[in-house]
């Protein structure tokens, strides 16, 4: 049986499979994450050993030998869904795209956290229900107390459920304990289909996500292909080493403006240009009886290439939502990125098909 791999060791591979994804932002979430997950395992397993060479177990012993099997299975957890990402099964690598910016996981709760630690709160944005019961502390906090509402910033982005339609019950008078009831499940399922724009547009209150600063969106959009948009490859006529056919530049991934917010460590880690080909040693297609209920997430390893991600990063652009600055006569409203900050829209309107002419039938 082979040695289990060193925390450096670990470190340096997961490094190694991150070049695939030449995104400052993704590197910034992740390789801090997973480092400090190593650090505390390596704590961990150095208290247990000390445990087991006096031969006496204690309280701290073994918590620490508890949390350091729950490191261990998150740090190889989170390998395993880096190499699956890299080496592009379906679904892995959009999901990775999606914790990291904020749509789902842990980064979603921290973006949701900075909101409602900016947003002021008033008395009179709690239902009446509460405000009207002294046993509730009128105060914003996170986690959020019981029956808090969400920040004004994210309620044009609540989840609409769908209306019930009425049924004739046995009974008029509903008991109070029924509508407590409902009223603390609507407030959980308010909490729990949340969403959050990765920035807020300026505002006078100072209400942001944090990311503000760091050029998440326009690295984004970038990625997505939006601020410059790829051209067709030249026609075969026009394919001489002599034409002026316009051609996109490769995308240099450091000058993508969310790469000065890295650590200087990360700097020089990452990569100059793209990285092509193939991973070494792909993550595998796990055994069809392991995937039985989701048969179509796994396929055999492709390579990764820039077109692939580049209609990844714009199918996520697609999904993301966004709010507007309060006015005057009314609050935060849903609204789309060109809205929201005064943005010009890139793209034109697609061209219709029409007939060819001879010019354009000579190189068919």
């Amino acid at each position: 049986m082979a040695a289990p791999a060193t925390p450096r060791a670990l470190y340096r591979s997961y490094l190694y499979h991150l070049r695939w994804i030449p995104d400052p932002h993704i590197w910034a979430q992740l390789a801090p994450h997973f480092k400090d997950n190593l650090r505390a395992a390596d704590a961990a397993e150095t208290i247990v050993k000390k445990a087991d060479e006096n031969g006496a177990e204690s309280s701290s012993s073994a918590a620490a030998r508890k949390r350091l099997q729950h490191l261990q299975q998150r740090v190889k957890k989170d390998h395993a869904a880096l190499r699956a990402a890299v080496a592009y099964h379906p679904k892995a690598l959009e999901r990775l795209l999606q914790k990291c910016y904020g749509q789902r996981g842990r980064l979603r709760w921290e973006l949701i956290k900075n909101v409602v630690l900016t947003s002021p709160l008033e008395p009179a944005d709690w239902p009446e229900y509460i405000q009207n019961d002294n046993k509730y502390t009128l105060e914003r906090r996170f986690p959020p107390t019981t029956h808090q509402p969400l920040p004004a910033a994210l309620k044009p982005l609540t989840y609409v459920p769908p209306i019930r339609e009425d049924v004739d019950r046995a009974r008029i008078a509903v008991p109070a304990t029924t509508t407590r009831r409902e009223r603390l499940r609507q407030w959980e399922e308010a909490w729990k289909r949340a969403r959050v724009p990765l920035v807020l547009p300026p505002n006078e209150l100072g209400i942001g996500t944090g990311w503000e600063s760091l050029g998440v969106v326009e690295s984004l959009r970038r990625l997505a292909g939006l601020e410059d948009p790829p051209r067709a490859p030249p026609p075969p006529r026009l394919a001489d080493a002599g034409s002026n056919y316009p051609q996109t530049p490769p995308l240099a991934p450091r000058t993508l403006p969310s790469f000065a917010a890295l650590p200087r460590s990360l700097k020089a880690a990452f990569p100059r240009q793209p990285v092509k080909g193939r991973v070494r040693d792909p993550y595998p297609r796990p055994p069809r009886s392991h995937t039985r209920d989701q048969p179509k997430k796994w396929s055999d390893p492709m390579p990764l290439t820039a077109r692939v991600l580049r209609r990844l990063y714009a199918r996520l652009w697609n999904d993301l939502v966004w709010v507007r600055t309060p006015t005057a006569d009314q609050g935060w409203k849903a609204s789309s990125y060109e809205l929201a900050f005064g943005a010009l829209k890139i793209h034109k309107a697609p061209r219709k098909f029409g007939r060819a002419s001879s010019d354009d039938m000579e190189w068919i």
